[in-house]
């Protein structure tokens, strides 16, 4: 038994010897760079390194990890298994040990032609699906150098899967506006001036790139041996670049960028710029284009009302060229044809959409950077778009689309980044928001309405009293179109009316004035031999929202009379009947007739216009059968009618 301690401690003693303490000699030295030129494929890497700015940082610094490592690192190099092609990755959370995350995040560094780089917008959040660490582009790609940025690390992003003549950010992004004058045959081209005129990049420069950076043929098998079910494009990227800091060129193919071909002079044609300047503009004027709705042509558009119907101000602008000038909106246009307040409306709807387009912009930036969720490409990609057409289209030449298309976008963005619908515009809240907000605030609402001919509906009070929206009466998609019902108007006027007779007569003046015997515009008569016995509701029993019938006043009749007095009502309803019919006729006859009567004497001609108007008032009573109320009355009222009739006639003969 003590024979075998012995041998236990020796054995113990030999690992100590042989594999603890090398170990920890190993670990130790590690610290020292000069300890990784041991290995001799590790020599390119050192001199890249001390030819560097980090010269001066040890190695173990940026790879903690292979403290640990390296006694098996050690271990493999000396029996013969080592890896001919070593790999150690530097995570973001090393790098801003050193260097100053809020200083970093906050400068802004020149790149190519323009300081536009940020190391925030690059760190943040995920790009394109793929979270970024410092070293997908502080790499070691280049030989000669340690952790310096290439610029094809770039490429790789900014162009895969963009058209050969642009990018997925837009040349500007890193190129600015070039400054410089090119002179070529005498020509002298300014960048600057074409870029304003909405003239693309790839107009000229129609390939810029060379190269697809599609993976390489083989590429995985570098690494895996045996086949690898392949995982979705995020989680590769999770895994290869966010997780293991993978150089984009040990998988993807190279892409070259440059001014590889200018577009030739036969190749171009003027209407490729001169005509689709204006595409925006005509497809909001259309009501077309936009994602997610229907066409919704403006009115001018339908009333075939052409550009030059409101541009009527030629202007020669800084920015046009030598003898150029552009066609401006004028206000004036729209008094032309419209009464006065539509001038006004096109500074209200560019206030009004700038702080919309404003809202809506930010809107989407939030939900680009929100988690990624069903449909998000799609709705982020419908968001831009719809956005685009409505600010490069300019509102003005179609405001309900436009207001339509923003709304549509905020609905759907909401979806992947909720928000309170409060929040936004109040002509964005809901589907009939901007009817007062961009049109009706300047021309007011019609006032002393006669609804269906039978009902007072006083505007103002129903809008800004009771605060009802313009969508409860009339429809959004048709404009003006009134889809409201007398039924509908019961569900809020008719209940609870048996104490608050007053009420009735909020709609129904007409008839409480017939009633009463006391028509404005008219001599007074005498009141309805009811008034002081029978309340409104008593005939018109309207308290359960059911829509009035001569059936319901008929059997409310009888309910208190003879049967005579069911008879006497249909008498009643045939004699009003008649009158209007009989005033119909009289007026189109006066109307017909009134083409003699500029020959009358101008206080003749007051007489008459005086006359007929209430003849014309006379007959609306008797359309909305307010007969009814006070026969008596009303039998005055129509015989005042047949006099102005013949006083008429009598002056035009």
């Amino acid at each position: 038994m003590k024979k075998n301690s012995h041998i236990l401690y020796a054995l113990l003693f030999a690992i100590a010897i042989l594999v603890v303490l090398p170990s920890l000699y190993v670990s130790i030295r590690s610290s020292d760079p000069e300890f990784c030129l041991s290995c001799h494929y590790e020599k390119p890497y050192y001199d890249s390194w001390r030819g560097s700015s980090h010269s001066q940082t040890a190695c173990i610094e940026c790879h903690p990890n292979l403290r640990y490592r390296m006694p098996w690192l050690t271990f493999r190099y000396m029996v013969g298994f080592y890896d001919m092609k070593p790999h150690a990755s530097v995570k973001t959370e090393t790098c801003l040990k050193c260097h100053d995350k809020k200083k970093l995040f906050q400068e802004k560094l020149k790149l190519v032609d323009k300081k536009s780089f940020n190391h925030k917008q690059h760190l943040s959040g995920p790009l394109r699906g793929i979270q970024m660490r410092c070293s997908s582009c502080h790499s070691h790609i280049v030989q000669g150098n340690h952790n310096v940025v290439e610029e094809t690390v770039c490429f790789t992003c900014h162009f895969m899967g963009a058209s050969p003549s642009d990018s997925i950010t837009g040349c500007t992004a890193c190129h600015g506006t070039p400054k410089e004058t090119v002179t070529r045959h005498g020509f002298s081209f300014n960048h600057n001036k074409y870029l304003k005129l909405g003239v693309s990049c790839g107009e000229c420069h129609v390939k810029i790139t060379e190269g697809t950076g599609k993976l390489v043929d083989g590429a995985c098998h570098s690494c895996h041996v045996e086949p690898q079910e392949k995982p979705s494009n995020e989680a590769i990227h999770t895994i290869h670049v966010s997780g293991q800091g993978i150089d984009c060129f040990e998988c993807h193919g190279n892409i070259r960028h440059g001014n590889l071909k200018m577009v030739k002079t036969f190749d171009t044609s003027c209407k490729n710029c001169h005509e689709n300047l204006h595409s925006a503009q005509k497809s909001l004027y259309m009501g077309v284009g936009g994602k997610g709705l229907g066409d919704y042509p403006s009115r001018m558009f339908a009333a075939q009302v052409t550009c030059r119907g409101c541009h009527t101000k030629s202007v020669k602008k800084k920015r046009a060229f030598v003898a150029e000038s552009t066609r401006m909106p004028a206000p004036a246009a729209c008094v032309a044809c419209h009464q006065p307040g539509y001038d006004s409306m096109l500074k209200d709807w560019q206030h009004s959409f700038k702080f919309m387009l404003n809202y809506v912009g930010k809107r989407i930036h939030t939900a680009e950077t929100a988690k990624r969720s069903e449909n998000k490409k799609k709705i982020i990609g419908e968001a831009h778009h719809n956005f685009g057409l409505v600010k490069g289209g300019h509102p003005a030449h179609n405001v309900e689309y436009s207001v339509k298309l923003l709304k549509f976008t905020l609905d759907e963005v909401d979806k992947i980044s909720p928000k309170p619908v409060s929040d936004r515009p109040k002509a964005l809240r809901t589907s009939d928001g901007y009817c007062a907000t961009l049109c009706h605030n300047r021309l007011g609402m019609p006032e002393n309405l006669l609804f269906q001919g039978k009902v007072d509906f006083p505007h103002q009070d129903h809008i800004r009293t009771l605060g009802t929206s313009c969508g409860r009466c009339h429809s959004v998609e048709q404009h003006g179109l009134t889809k409201l019902t007398l039924a509908q108007c019961n569900t809020c006027h008719h209940q609870e009316l048996k104490n608050e007779e007053g009420r009735c007569a909020n709609c129904h003046g007409t008839e409480n004035q017939l009633f009463n015997g006391k028509l404005s515009g008219f001599e007074a008569g005498d009141p309805n031999p009811m008034l002081r016995q029978v309340s409104c509701t008593d005939c018109h029993d309207v308290t359960d929202g059911s829509v009035v019938t001569v059936e319901a006043v008929r059997a409310a009749c009888l309910n208190c009379h003879e049967k005579e007095y069911g008879d006497m009502l249909d008498e009643w309803l045939e004699t009003g009947i008649s009158h209007r019919n009989d005033l119909e006729k009289r007026i189109a006859e006066l109307q017909t007739a009134s083409d003699n009567k500029q020959k009358i004497s101008r206080k003749d001609a007051k007489l008459v216009e005086r006359r007929f108007r209430r003849i014309r008032k006379v007959e609306s009573y008797f359309k909305s059968m307010a007969y009814i109320h006070n026969p008596d009355y009303a039998e005055t009222l129509y015989e005042s009618a047949v006099e102005d009739y013949d006083v008429i006639r009598e002056k035009i003969k």
